[in-house]
């Protein structure tokens, strides 16, 4: 319940300024006739690496980071590229057109010429010397690019270092959003609702994601469609309605008070209250490209059908305008990701753990087949994305698309190489022109107390630099707290 005087002491009116809640701040954009186009980005992270322990089997550990088979393509592999006389420790752009792309990505195919491969940033943020680096996944720390806090044994573990990415646009890009951000996750029991798995607004804050696609779609569209009147929806809109008469019964109030420009300012958050009312009150869809159809009968015990619906969830949230930033993790987090069971793509009910340690027959394919479900994923939310019109750009072109993989490259990983796709230009920001960019490698084993990363590194954190600025929320310093170096945004290979 909302008190009263809880919600004065959100409000305050001082320097010709007054606060109200962002979705008001959001309509008031729009009152003031705001016509650029919503960047918008979709972030999606996979889990247990892109390639086996070794890759492709192997047992050489250096060999397979290396290889990294299930991103490289096959045509710039490392030793391919030593065979063509490329210095391997230096930075390489290819051409575009130049490579094929790997059995794990197949699916992306129709958008080849439309994305950029990234390759070689660290993000190396385990840090307890003698304790158990599983190379399963760094939870929190991939997104923050800074060490978790507590149960220091296990480097998947304890809780939120800091912020990660997608909050930081969350409170910034998506402020005057509905959602700020829409964060879905699969977990292995399907009946799980919530979870927080590798998202945080801050150390120690950890952000809750619906697991239950039901639950998701139930909360985030409920209301959105025209349709037959339904008791509950009607009941949910009144209780909306009523906190905004509250707050313009106070706003009137504070109008016989005010003169000048204070008095404008007020009667134009007056104006922009009763338009939002207006459009809570009319229940109608809030984009010619929202159409979120029928909430999922049942959670799906198949860990294949959650996450396809929550990346039509994801989609349809960005399209319908109630955000600008969507998540979805595909079984990452500790001790998720060891045992997630994709048992239709693989064909056995086996987990990815077993899988990825070779233990299974054609476990090599197997990797290569789950990979390239999760790019159908996120090719058919491109195809969607592309398909809607903004102006002279499509969604996708005003948006960013990231995936990558919570381990970084291989299985039983060093968090030294964090491999990913991006589909977008982020309205003209990035250069998504079908080329491999591989940036020098920071490979090593050693203890993560006495390593040294080579010059010339790049890491996770200055791509999310990157990405900051392409969406209009320029950051030079993400994860400046953590280990891996921040040097700022990358450069022209990637912004234009």
């Amino acid at each position: 319940m909302l008190h009263r005087r809880s919600f004065l002491e959100r409000l305050s009116l001082s320097a010709g300024a007054f606060f109200l809640t962002s979705i008001v701040n959001g309509v008031l954009s729009e009152a003031r006739g705001a016509t650029a186009a919503r960047k918008r980005l979709l972030l999606v992270l996979s889990g247990n690496g892109w390639s086996n322990v070794g890759g492709d089997g192997g047992k050489q550990w250096v060999q397979g980071m290396f290889q990294c088979t299930g991103f490289v393509p096959p045509e710039l592999r490392e030793l391919t590229l030593k065979n063509r006389g490329i210095d391997t420790g230096a930075f390489f752009s290819s051409a575009a057109n130049e490579f094929t792309l790997s059995p794990s990505m197949q699916a992306l195919m129709p958008f080849k010429n439309q994305m950029l491969l990234v390759d070689g940033l660290t993000n190396r943020q385990w840090t307890a010397p003698g304790a158990l680096a599983s190379g399963h996944g760094q939870g929190f720390a991939t997104l923050a690019c800074v060490p978790n806090s507590g149960n220091a044994s296990h480097d998947g573990h304890g809780t939120p270092g800091g912020i990660t990415f997608d909050q930081y646009l969350a409170g910034t890009m998506g402020k005057d959003s509905l959602y700020r951000s829409v964060n879905l996750a699969t977990v292995n029991d399907p009946n799980v609702k919530l979870a927080s798995v590798a998202c945080a607004a801050g150390a120690g804050r950890p952000v809750q994601s619906y697991c239950s696609p039901r639950e998701a779609f139930t909360r985030l569209f409920t209301g959105l469609q025209t349709g037959t009147p339904d008791p509950r929806v009607d009941a949910l809109f009144a209780a909306k309605k009523s906190v905004l008469d509250f707050v313009a019964a106070d706003v009137q109030r504070l109008q016989s008070v005010l003169v000048g420009e204070e008095r404008r300012k007020l009667d134009e958050h007056l104006t922009s209250i009763r338009s939002l009312e207006k459009r809570l009150g009319q229940k109608v869809d809030i984009s010619a490209a929202c159409q979120p159809g029928t909430a999922p009968m049942a959670d799906s015990p198949a860990l294949e059908d959650r996450q396809q619906a929550h990346m039509d969830i994801a989609t349809t949230a960005l399209l319908c305008g109630i955000t600008q930033v969507a998540v979805v993790l595909n079984a990452v987090g500790p001790d998720i990701a060891w045992g997630a069971r994709y048992t239709r793509t693989a064909g056995q009910p086996v987990t990815t753990h077993t899988i990825a340690h070779n233990e299974v027959a054609d476990s090599v394919g197997i990797v290569h087949r789950i990979n390239n479900f999760h790019a159908g994923l996120v090719a058919k939310a491109a195809s969607r994305m592309a398909a809607v019109r903004e102006g002279d750009r499509s969604v996708l072109d005003n948006s960013a698309v990231v995936w990558m993989n919570e381990s970084g490259a291989d299985h039983h990983c060093t968090y030294s190489r964090y491999p990913l796709v991006v589909l977008g230009n982020a309205g003209g920001a990035l250069k998504t022109d079908g080329r491999y960019l591989r940036y020098p490698m920071h490979l090593t084993m050693d203890n993560p107390t006495r390593e040294v990363i080579p010059a010339g590194v790049r890491s996770l954190p200055d791509f999310f630099c990157t990405l900051g600025h392409a969406l209009g929320a320029p950051i030079d310093d993400f994860g400046k707290a953590g280990r891996a170096p921040v040097k700022g945004p990358l450069g022209s290979e990637i912004l234009v």
